[in-house]
């Protein structure tokens, strides 16, 4: 079985050949000589998954800003949707997940056994796992757009059969996860606590 580092060294070094691609104009080249749909298939199982990602990321930190701003300033018409802006993190960050839906759909021959293996899949853990996937691809694929450099990175390909220390896999997460949760929690801390003062 694959240990949580291999899969996070793979998808960081997928992420950031797809910058790298980005950076040298390989993608524009590619669908300059494609018709439209082609170029939304190429968008999407290329860069597109990592585009997305990023952008996912960057607005859920810009609206929990918004949100602090809204309390400290006590502006009402931009505290008074915060419900509206929750419900637009949760239907992109799993919009992604509908062709797995359609998939399921179509692998089993109905909508409804789709639906059921989708929500198991959601239950036994999935969406976590998809989180935690996307902050991943989201954070390579920035720092390469930043910084370039991307570089062949060995994943490993045997059976993990030892347990990684706990210094190790926090030194590997930090940049990526730890410190992106560290300030959103914070800011919903923030958020919270100034809005329990206000009323």
């Amino acid at each position: 079985d694959y240990s949580l580092e291999q899969i996070s060294t793979f998808e960081k070094k997928i992420s950031r050949g797809n910058a790298e691609q980005i950076i040298s104009r390989d993608v524009y080249r590619l669908a300059n000589g494609c018709d439209f749909f082609r170029s939304l298939s190429l968008f999407y199982t290329s860069v597109g998954s990592f585009v997305y990602a990023v952008v996912l990321v960057a607005t859920a930190l810009l609206l929990l800003y918004v949100q602090v701003l809204a309390v400290t300033s006590e502006c009402s018409s931009l505290s008074s949707s915060s419900g509206s802006n929750l419900l637009l993190i949760v239907l992109m960050a799993y919009l992604p997940a509908l062709p797995v839906l359609l998939m399921r759909a179509s692998e089993s021959g109905s909508l409804l056994a789709g639906l059921w293996q989708t929500l198991g899949l959601l239950l036994r853990g999935g969406a976590l796992f998809f989180n935690f996937s996307m902050v991943t691809r989201a954070s390579a694929f920035d720092s390469c757009l930043m910084t370039g450099g991307a570089a062949y990175e060995a994943t490993g390909r045997g059976i993990v059969l030892s347990h990684t220390p706990f210094v190790k896999s926090f030194q590997l997460f930090w940049f990526s996860h730890t410190q992106l949760g560290v300030e959103m929690t914070v800011l919903l801390a923030l958020v919270c606590t100034l809005a329990a003062r206000r009323g």
